[in-house]
């Protein structure tokens, strides 16, 4: 998770995304995510609304929030 964000490759938000499934994964992932600053909100977005985790909707909200997020009012 670590080097998919140093990387910077865009290809990787999809993995990263999915892997915040994962408690293994999962805090690593959000901060590889953050990395990527506003790029990573359209595949945050759908996790936020859709994910029954409320440890999973935890760390996307925390990851919106560090990427300058700012709900409906304007990104």
């Amino acid at each position: 998770m670590r080097a998919l964000g140093a990387i910077g490759d865009e290809s990787a938000l999809p993995t990263l995304a999915a892997a915040l499934g994962s408690t293994f994964t999962r805090t690593e992932a959000a901060e590889a995510l953050a990395r990527f600053g506003s790029k990573a909100i359209p595949w945050l977005l759908p996790l936020l609304t859709e994910s029954q985790d409320d440890n999973v909707r935890y760390h996307v909200k925390e990851t919106l929030a560090s990427v300058g997020w700012r709900g409906r009012n304007g990104r």
